[in-house]
């Protein structure tokens, strides 16, 4: 059984209730959207580092084939998406503020982790 379906299975109140994403749940469990916990999973298990990589070509590449003006624009356009990493890691840190259930965190807490 993945960890959602036994999440699931603990959200089995007897009642059934609506459920509302934005609304605040205190308590751990039960989990009311125990199927987000696969995401959890899915990038724990997709997840790399940078010093699984060489880059030393592509930097020599850079400082020998590129004209000045290319490299500007390489250099621009990595600062570029930089910063829209940090945005979008920003955002899945931040969207337990607007989906206050716990699973909603951890699955925010680790998009943000990879990014």
């Amino acid at each position: 059984m993945s960890e959602s379906d036994n999440a699931n299975t603990n959200a089995s109140t007897g009642a059934d209730t609506e459920r509302d994403i934005f609304s605040e749940r205190t308590q751990l469990k039960p989990y009311e959207y125990g199927e987000f916990l696969d995401y959890v999973e899915a990038i724990r298990n997709s997840y790399w580092v940078h010093t699984e990589f060489n880059f030393d070509g592509d930097v020599q590449d850079f400082k020998v084939n590129t004209t000045p003006a290319e490299q500007t624009v390489i250099k621009r356009t990595m600062l570029a998406i930089a910063q829209i990493e940090v945005q979008v890691k920003t955002f899945w840190s931040d969207i337990y503020a607007e989906m206050p259930k716990a699973e909603v965190g951890n699955v925010g807490m680790t998009f943000a982790e990879s990014e």
